[in-house]
C-alpha cells in the first residue's frame, strides 16, 4: 500500500490520494494516471463540464481554460480536471493578478468562477479551482430572505421615526412615555410630518453606508457582500439603525476586505458626528424632560456617553459655557434629528474596535495578524465589562459587519495603499466613540 500523501485543494491537509481524511474531498494523484489516462486527459480533446444551479450547465475546452490560466498564473502542475484544480505560482501583483482573471473569466460566462486555495503556509504557490456560479446571489432563498430583511427594516425604521417623536413629545411636555403609548394616535400633522422626516434620514443614512460598502466590493470585481438590515423592537432608537453585511463569497482581494471594513462606517461616523455639534443647539435643557426620555432609552440613558461627548461637556464647563452637574445626555433632551446623529456615532464608531467580529477587528487582523488582534480582541472585552457596559457589548455583538474569517491568500496578498493612515483614523474612530461611564 502507498504511504504517499498529497495536499487536499479544499482544506489544504496533507492526506492519502482518494478521500479526504480531514474534508471529506477528493484528491487525486496525478502520478497514477496510465499512460492511457494520460491521453484521455490530453486538454486538445478534454472538454469540462461546469454544472451549476437548476440544472445549468457550462462547458468549455480544458486547453482554453490552460491558456487563460497561464496567462495570468504560471501553472506548476495539474491537480485535477474535474474540476479543474492548478497549483500555480503566485505572481508579483496578487490582488490585480486575480481580480483580472475574475474579468476575464466573467466575460467568458457570467458563471465561470475562479477560487484560490492555500497549500498550507506556503507564500509561493496556491491552488486555484475553477467553478460555475450564477451571476446572481448564490441562491434565491438568500435573494428572497434580502429583500424581505429590506422590506421589514424599512417599516421598523418608518414605526420608529413615530414612536422617537411621541416620546420625544411627550418628554418634553413632562409626560411620562409608557410601552401602552406606543399605539396612541398620532395628535397632529405636524407629528406625523416630523416622524416621516426622521425615518427618511435614518433610510437615507442606511442606504448611504450599504452603498458605499458595495461600491468597494464591486470596483474590484468581487460580488462578495450583500448589505441586509438587522431590525429589532423599534422603541429602541438602536434598534433600527443595523446593517449587517452578509458574504456572499469570501473575498480574496485583501485591499477589498480592508476597503469594505473602513469606509462605509467611517463616512457615515464622520457625518454624524459633525450632524450631531451642528445640531447640538436643538437639544433642550431639561433635567426631568432628559430623565422621562432616557428611562426606556438604550443611547441616551445618562449613565454613559461617548468619550467624545463627554470631552466636549467638561471643556464646556472648564469654559464656563456650560452650566449643570452630571452628564449631557441627563440634562440635555436630545431633539429627534440630534439623536439619529448620536445613535449612528455610537453604531459606526463602536463597530471599529478592535473586536474579532467586528469590523476593526477585520482591520486589526489583516494589519497585525490573527494572534495579536485576538490579545487586543480580549483587552477591549474586559474593558468593556470592567465598565459594566456588557449588555451594550453583546448588543452591538449582533449589530457588526461580520466578514467572516480572512481569506486564505491574506497571508501573501497585498495591503491597499495608505491602510496604516486608515488604521489610525480607525482607532480614532473607535476611541471618540467609546461608552464612558458618566
Amino acid at each position: 500500500m502507498s504511504n504517499k500523501t498529497f495536499v487536499c485543494w479544499s482544506c489544504g491537509e496533507k492526506t492519502p490520494a482518494g478521500k479526504c481524511i480531514h474534508c471529506g474531498e477528493q484528491v487525486l494523484d496525478p502520478t497514477a494516471q496510465s499512460r492511457e489516462e494520460k491521453l484521455k486527459l490530453n486538454p486538445e480533446n478534454v472538454v469540462v463540464s461546469f454544472d451549476g444551479p437548476k440544472g445549468k450547465k457550462f462547458d468549455l475546452k480544458l486547453n482554453d481554460l490552460i491558456d487563460l490560466t497561464e496567462e495570468k498564473f504560471p501553472i506548476i502542475n495539474t491537480k485535477a480536471i474535474s474540476p479543474p484544480i492548478f497549483e500555480v505560482k503566485v505572481p508579483t501583483n496578487l490582488d490585480k493578478t486575480f481580480t483580472d482573471l475574475v474579468t476575464e473569466c466573467r466575460s467568458i460566462n457570467a458563471g465561470l468562477t475562479p477560487n484560490a486555495y492555500p497549500i498550507g503556509r506556503r507564500k509561493d504557490s496556491f491552488l486555484l479551482v475553477y467553478s460555475y456560479r450564477s451571476s446572481g446571489s448564490n441562491s434565491n432563498t438568500f435573494q428572497k430572505w434580502n429583500r424581505l430583511f429590506w422590506v421589514f427594516t424599512i417599516l421598523t425604521i418608518l414605526m420608529s421615526g413615530y414612536f422617537e417623536v411621541l416620546r420625544y413629545n411627550n418628554s418634553i411636555n413632562h409626560l411620562e412615555t409608557g410601552y401602552l403609548s406606543l399605539f396612541t394616535l398620532p395628535s397632529s400633522a405636524d407629528m406625523l410630518i416630523q416622524a416621516g422626516i426622521f425615518s427618511l434620514i435614518v433610510i437615507s443614512i442606511v442606504l448611504i453606508r450599504s452603498k458605499i460598502q458595495l461600491f468597494n466590493s464591486q470596483i474590484n470585481n468581487e460580488e462578495s457582500v450583500r448589505s441586509v438590515p438587522i431590525p429589532i423592537i423599534p422603541y429602541f432608537e438602536l434598534g433600527t439603525l443595523g446593517n449587517l453585511l452578509l458574504e456572499k463569497k469570501k473575498i480574496i482581494n485583501k485591499g477589498t476586505l480592508f476597503n469594505v471594513s473602513f469606509y462605509g462606517n467611517f463616512i457615515v461616523w464622520l457625518i454624524s458626528l459633525v450632524a450631531f455639534f451642528l445640531l447640538i443647539s436643538t437639544n433642550t435643557l431639561d433635567a426631568q424632560a432628559a430623565h422621562l426620555f432616557g428611562v426606556r432609552s438604550i443611547l441616551v440613558s445618562g449613565n454613559f456617553e461617548p468619550l467624545v461627548l463627554v470631552l466636549f461637556t467638561n471643556l464646556g464647563k472648564y469654559l464656563g459655557l456650560l452650566n449643570f452637574s452630571g452628564s449631557y445626555t441627563s440634562n440635555y433632551l436630545l431633539s429627534p434629528y440630534s439623536l439619529i446623529a448620536y445613535g449612528f456615532i455610537y453604531l459606526t464608531g463602536i463597530q471599529f474596535l478592535p473586536i474579532y467580529q467586528f469590523n476593526g477587528g477585520t482591520l486589526f487582523r489583516i494589519s497585525l495578524g490573527e494572534q495579536k488582534s485576538m490579545l487586543l480582541s480580549l483587552l477591549v472585552i474586559l474593558l468593556l465589562v470592567m465598565n459594566g457596559l456588557v449588555y451594550l457589548a453583546l448588543l452591538l455583538f449582533f449589530f457588526t459587519g461580520r466578514y467572516g474569517s480572512l481569506d486564505v491568500l491574506n497571508h501573501i496578498s497585498e495591503l491597499p495603499p495608505h491602510s496604516k493612515i486608515m488604521l489610525v483614523l480607525a482607532v480614532i474612530a473607535a476611541t471618540l466613540s467609546f461608552p464612558i461611564p458618566v
